[in-house]
């Protein structure tokens, strides 16, 4: 998937909490969460990311920032919010230099349309996303400037509103036709995550497995393939307020 594809498309949240009042019920985070620092090491212990997340008083994501240390690049995102908690534009940044910005403005409860900007303000591509009545993305579409349609998702959730499935359909062959499928375990947590593609019949698995602190939120998270391997571990330290 292209990353400026990527960045367009960022609110669909792999959750499995009906609505949620903020990001951190949205994320099935508990307790009353500052920042959290994640590392991400493959099965030798090399460094693969750091992710930071902070997040504001009310709960709310306030910025993202993705490091990758092989090529030393650093992504990102910074969030704002009107008085009642809506995202109303996101800024991203590489490397310190601004590279885009995306604005939101409301077509009604359940639609968003979304202006991506590049860093000298010219408009290079909309977006529309529907929600459901719980406020979760079901349809996102991405357009080039002639209104041309080269990118879009759609989400399926299931009885307990888990995100069930994301199929992608895309001008970009690599992604195109890519299905997304997950499943839960009682905690809300992600326990299995595959890709499959109807076009390359290509699959891949991944199972995970999670330690928790005393908050029930975990700290460490172990990717599995399909054949039992461990191919990356994921830990985190959660800063409480």
């Amino acid at each position: 998937m292209h990353n400026t594809i990527y960045i367009i498309l960022i609110l669909a949240l792999t959750s499995c909490t009906k609505g949620g009042s903020n990001d951190l019920t949205g994320m099935n985070l508990l307790g009353d969460i500052k920042s959290i620092h994640e590392e991400k090491r493959d099965y030798n212990g090399e460094l693969m990311m750091t992710k930071e997340t902070y997040f504001t008083n009310s709960g709310m994501v306030k910025s993202i920032e993705f490091f990758y240390p092989e090529n030393q690049v650093s992504n990102k995102s910074i969030n704002h919010y009107d008085f009642r908690d809506r995202l109303t534009k996101q800024d991203f940044i590489m490397n310190d230099s601004l590279m885009l910005t995306q604005e939101y403005l409301q077509i009604n409860p359940n639609k968003d349309s979304l202006l991506a900007y590049d860093s000298n303000g010219d408009l290079i591509n909309v977006a529309v996303l529907e929600y459901n009545n719980d406020k979760q993305v079901v349809e996102s579409k991405l357009f080039d400037l002639q209104k041309d349609l080269i990118y879009s998702e759609t989400s399926i959730y299931d009885a307990s509103s888990c995100l069930k499935e994301t199929r992608i359909k895309s001008l970009d062959s690599s992604s195109n036709g890519d299905i997304y499928t997950y499943s839960y375990d009682s905690m809300g947590r992600i326990q299995t995550f595959s890709v499959t593609n109807s076009i390359d019949k290509f699959e891949s698995i991944e199972k995970y497995i999670y330690k928790t602190d005393e908050m029930n939120n975990w700290f460490k998270k172990q990717i599995i393939s399909s054949k039992g391997e461990v191919i990356a571990i994921v830990t985190r330290k959660i800063e409480y307020k």
